[in-house]
């Protein structure tokens, strides 16, 4: 469950800034319905819908945590979900020009040669 969590926060990351980001609901569907069908064949249950019926459409299962001492499982409150994004939505305003782009360049220089002055 984490790894699908993981894998999907490291998309959204990746195209945080693209303007058809809208797109990626298609990658969200595949991950929700592969966790679903891990979990389907981990429970050994007959279908998708039977894990959606379940756990919900966030696929949220609760931990079950073994006590070393005795070796039985203990159900803690925790529980574990798919980070589903309710919708993805165009990004239309971004702005990728900085207010005085030589700004830096010239302090990069000025800086670059108080450091070759001290060396």
């Amino acid at each position: 469950m984490t790894k699908y969590n993981q894998v999907w926060t490291g998309v959204l990351n990746y195209y945080s800034f693209a303007y058809n980001r809208c797109q990626l609901n298609l990658i969200q569907y595949i991950l929700q319905h592969s966790l679903a069908c891990t979990v389907m064949n981990k429970l050994k249950l007959g279908s998708r819908r039977q894990v959606f019926l379940k756990y919900g459409a966030t696929i949220k299962v609760p931990l079950e945590i073994t006590n070393r001492e005795d070796g039985n499982k203990e159900k803690k409150a925790k529980t574990v979900e798919f980070k589903l994004q309710p919708s993805l939505k165009r990004i239309c305003k971004y702005s990728t020009s900085p207010a005085d782009p030589f700004q830096l360049f010239y302090y990069n220089l000025r800086s670059r040669s108080r450091i070759d002055d001290n060396c």
